[in-house]
This record gives structure tokens, sequence and C-alpha cells, in this order.
């Protein structure tokens, strides 16, 4: 928050940085995607295999996976010990002498960020490969729709909890604190509001931590079942738990994590020592060493990197320390912004704008707070637009998908959130550094400020929550889409709007349909030639290239086969009657 009057670039960089907050937030999850098996899924083989290889996207964990080969009878057929392979991203079991007849591959493996994925797939042997209605009667199915709930409103409470807690501390350290210094020998009326506003941050400041730790331990429970595919907790067991613990990624990352918090609870007893000293004593805050600063810094950095060191971005194969640091840069920013949001909203609540001295604090805490939610802007702006570019291939995935669906519900969210903290920043907070000459219109002011500032934390609890449901969905560029495929892009040199539609987003020979039209919406149908490039974005296939046939419609329509699950992109290559050629490229993602 800033004082004065928001000029034009400002508004901008507020809006951008609202829709930024609300891509990017929850980009850190995501599931493995198959991208290949061995052998090819519905292939009719002349030799019996040897083994059956799965290949992910990205690494998986090396315990609770399971493949099963099954034959027409229902009998397994391999040698039951499947193990990781290759970089960790491959799946592979041994399979005895197979004879000839249709056979079932059953799977089921846990992807490093947690979410267990399964599928199945057939082939044959001398033989056609089974049907669907043949394989669905051996595949995996796990129902956990009781549970969804539960896990929701676990990780809201985790994320809620730890966003209190440790926005808590930066706004102690950073903008409280430092408020209280200022000035020698505060007045009476600046020293009890002071300990008044000291009192309830503290409060909420535990209840945030004491949130948060119970929810971890909640939801190591709730991962060991997804885990162990177990349908309730009366089958988990202490073993399973250490498994969970000693073995795989999610369990190493949350041991690290509550060390961490069990040693920054003690550095909180210890470090954030009351003020009710100050009184009579001249010091306006206790004073702290760089030392503690740095300490504290460290702790809750533990903290927030082992989120995404648990999620996505620690299981891609490119870049991975890029993906990692950009979502811990952006979860540290949330976390110091909106926790520091609802401990603002504490102090504003408690000041009841009738004291000049209890008004220059309010002013003092504001003034720092707005400093520390600048710097969390740029970080959120930045780390955003990446998180939206790695997970959203396009604008109709707002749409088509669940992932999107839920991000367009936190976008309304988030809209009346940035308006609120407009009307804070052009009208309220000038009122309140006039408050000398206008004293009146400064206390209407501070009220007003109460009200709107727990408006604003009540939006950004229901954001957290949004959040939640979004750790539990795969983002859209892993999603197959199993109806038509539609985008559109207009061509700025050529003045032309290039429109691509596949029949289908899932694995399989797609037909594609282009529609061309002018500046005035008019179908253009006399390109001199139409041809569309296939390429895989997961992995290097090499380059697909068909030409398209015109139609009587005046649209162009090609066949492109989608060999496997995954990102690909198309280019559509256009060679207009008039004019220089030109290329438009559109990302999709397939699936199974």
């Amino acid at each position: 928050m800033v004082h004065g009057r928001l000029d034009k670039r400002t508004k901008q960089r507020a809006l951008i940085v609202a829709l930024c907050f609300v891509c990017g937030t929850s980009a850190a999850h995501a599931h493995a995607t198959l991208l290949q098996t061995k052998p090819a899924a519905n292939s009719r083989l002349e030799h019996a295999p040897s083994r059956v290889l799965l290949s992910f996207n990205e690494r998986v964990e090396t315990v609770f996976n399971s493949i099963e080969v099954l034959n027409q009878e229902g009998e397994r057929v391999d040698d039951g010990v499947p193990h990781v392979t290759g970089e960790g991203d491959v799946l592979a079991i041994g399979v005895r002498s197979l004879n000839a007849g249709r056979y079932v591959v059953s799977w089921k493996v846990v992807s490093l960020d947690g979410h267990q994925i399964q599928g199945h797939f057939g082939f044959g042997v001398d033989s056609e490969p089974p049907n669907e209605g043949e394989m669905s009667r051996f595949a995996h199915s796990s129902e956990r729709s009781s549970w969804n709930l539960y896990t929701s409103s676990v990780k809201w409470v985790g994320l809620a909890g730890m966003v209190v807690w440790l926005g808590g501390i930066s706004f102690w350290l950073w903008a409280f604190g430092p408020a209280v210094q200022t000035g020698q020998r505060p007045a009476n009326e600046r020293t009890a509001l002071v300990l008044q506003a000291e009192q309830r941050i503290r409060k909420i400041l535990w209840v945030g931590a004491a949130a948060f730790l119970v929810s971890q331990c909640l939801a190591l429970i709730d991962q060991a079942t997804v885990f162990a595919d177990l349908s309730s907790l009366n089958n988990l067991s202490l073993p399973t738990i250490w498994t969970v613990l000693e073995i795989t990624n999610y369990g190493q990352w949350w041991s690290i994590r509550m060390t961490a918090s069990v040693a920054l609870i003690g550095l909180c007893v210890w470090g954030l020592r009351s003020v009710a000293s100050l009184g009579g004593k001249g010091s306006a805050f206790p004073e702290r060493s760089l030392l503690l600063a740095i300490i504290f810094g460290v702790l809750g950095s533990v903290i927030l990197i082992s989120v995404p060191l648990t999620g996505h971005a620690r299981a891609v194969s490119s870049r991975p320390v890029l993906a990692v640091g950009s979502d811990w840069a952006h979860l540290a920013a949330t976390t110091i912004w909106i926790g520091g949001l609802a401990f603002f909203w504490v102090t504003v609540s408690i000041e009841d704008g009738q004291s000049e001295e209890g008004t220059k604090f309010l002013s003092a805490v504001a003034t720092r707070f707005s400093l520390i939610a600048r710097i969390c802007v740029a970080v959120l702006v930045i780390t955003g637009i990446y998180a939206a570019w790695l997970h959203m291939p396009n604008w109709r995935s707002f749409v088509s998908t669940d992932y999107g669906r839920v991000l367009s519900t936190k976008l309304l969210m988030i809209i009346p959130l940035f308006l609120i903290g407009l009307l804070n920043w052009r009208c309220v907070l000038p009122a309140l550094a006039r408050y000398s000459s206008e004293p009146r219109v400064a206390l209407a002011q501070t009220r007003r400020l109460a009200a709107l500032i727990k408006a604003e934390a009540t939006l950004g609890g229901a954001v957290l929550l949004a959040v939640a449901f979004l750790t539990g969905l795969p983002p859209s560029t892993a999603v197959a889409m199993n109806g038509p495929v539609s985008m559109s892009q207009r061509n700025a040199d050529a003045n032309i709007s290039v429109a691509l539609t596949l029949d289908s987003g899932q694995v399989g020979t797609r037909r594609v349909v282009v529609a061309l039209r002018d500046s005035k919406g008019r179908m253009v149908t006399n390109a001199k030639r139409v041809t569309l490039y296939l390429a895989m974005l997961d992995m290097n296939m090499g380059l697909e290239t068909v030409e398209a046939e015109p139609l009587a419609d005046g649209t162009y329509q090609a066949e492109l086969a989608l060999t496997m699950p995954g990102r690909w992109r198309v280019s559509v290559e256009v060679s207009p009657a008039r004019g220089d050629t030109f290329v438009t490229e559109f990302n999709f993602s397939s699936g199974l």
C-alpha cells in the first residue's frame, strides 16, 4: 500500500500482479504423464516381448508402483517384480514366455508430486489386441471420492496456517517492529496501542503455527493412503507410514519441513519476545541481531522450499532448478504479502483513529508494509507469468479443463480483492497522512480501512481454498481434451486469422481442419498451399509434415498422428494467393 494518488502505470501494474498471482499460485503441482509403452498400446506383435516398459514425462517414486500383465483369463504372466529404470522415469517388469493371444497391462505409479496415476492398455501376440471392454475387466480401480473433501480441507488448513505463521513473522520483523522503534519515548496512547496489537499478533501467529503442524501430520496420513492405494484408514499401518517417510521424496522432505518447523517454533518462543517492557524504559522494541534475522529467514525458506520440492517442479527433466526456484519465490512472496495483510488488519482494527499518536503509528506500519508489498509484487509478476506459461497452453484451457475452471474461479475472486486494495491506496491512506489538518476525515477513513482490510483478508482465504483444490488437479498442459480442440490466432503481418480444430485431443490419428479468415471475417479459400508440421514437445520424435487438402466449404483438411500423450505443437504454414508465406503455431496436450 502507498500514500497518494495512483498514476496510470501503478494501476496497470497492480492489475497485472493480481492476474499473475491467480495464475501462478498453485502451478507447482502436477501429475506424471505416460509418454510411451513397449510394447506399443493396441499393437499386434509377431514375437512375444520379454518385458514391459512404461516411459513417463518425469521421474516417479521407486515404491508403491505396480504393473500387472494379464492373459485373457485374468492370470498374471509377469514376474511380479516391477522396478524403476532409466533416469527414474521408466517403470519396467519382466514377463514369462507368452503364448499367442491377447494381453492386458494394468499399471499404477506414484509421481514425485505425491499423486497416484493409473491406467491400462493392451497388445496381442499373433492376435488382435483386446478391446476396451475386455481390458476394463482387469483394470485397476481406485475410488477415493470420500477423501476428496478431507484432502482439500487439510491442504487448505496447512496452506493458510503456513501463510499466517510465516507471514506473521515477516510482518513482525519488518513492519510492526521497525514502526515501534520510531521515537525514543512514545506517548501513552501509542504505547497502549502497541501492547494491544502485539498481544493479538502473537496469539494469531501461534494459532497459525499450530494449524500448520497439525495439518502436516494429517497430510502425511492422507498421503500414505494415496501411496499405498488404501480405501480407508483402517488398512493403514505404521510400517506403511515409515516407508513413506524413509523412501519417498514426499516423506523425506516432509521430515525436513517438520524439523525446520519445530526449530522455528523454538526460535519464535525465544526471539519474538514481548514488548511489555517498552512503557517506561525508552526502548520501543527488543533489539535483534542480524544473525537472529538470518536464522528466521533460513528456517522459513526451508519450510517454503519443501513445498515445490514435493511437487511437479522437483520432477521435471528440463531446468528443475529454475522451476523449483520460481515456485519457491512465488510461494514466499504470496506468504509474506497475504500473511502480512492479515496482521495489518489486526493492527488497523485496534486503532480507532481518535489519537494522533495512534494514527501516526498506523501510518508508519502501512508505509513499511507497502515497501514489502511492492517487492512481493515484482516477484509475483515474474514467477506468475512463468508458471502460467508452463501450465496453461491456451485460453480455451480456462473453460475446457477442471484446472482452468478452478483457476477462472480464483480470477473472479481476485478482481474484488484488487478493487478493495485500489480503494485503500487511492482514498484511505492519504487521509491518514492528513490527520493533523483533517482529524474527522482521518477518523472515518480509519474505520473504513479496518473493514476493507478485513474483506481483503477474507478474500485471500477464499483464494487459498481454491489453491487447495488446484493442488489435486493436473495442470491444463497435462490434461487431454476428450472433445474437439479448437484454437485460433491472427497473424498480424498477413492480417489473416488462422483457426485450427482437431476432432479430439486423444492419442490416435486425428482429423484436423484449418479455416482462414481475412480482417472482415470472410473465408480465405484461394490459398496456394496450407502445410502442417507436427512436433512432440516432451521428447524429440522428429517433424511430421502433412499438406492439407482444400474442401468445398473453404476449409483445409489433414490427418495428424498423435502417437503418445503429452504436449504437441502444430505449425500451420500458409502460402496465400497474394503476399508472403507465414507460419502460425499452436500448442495443445494429448492423452490416452
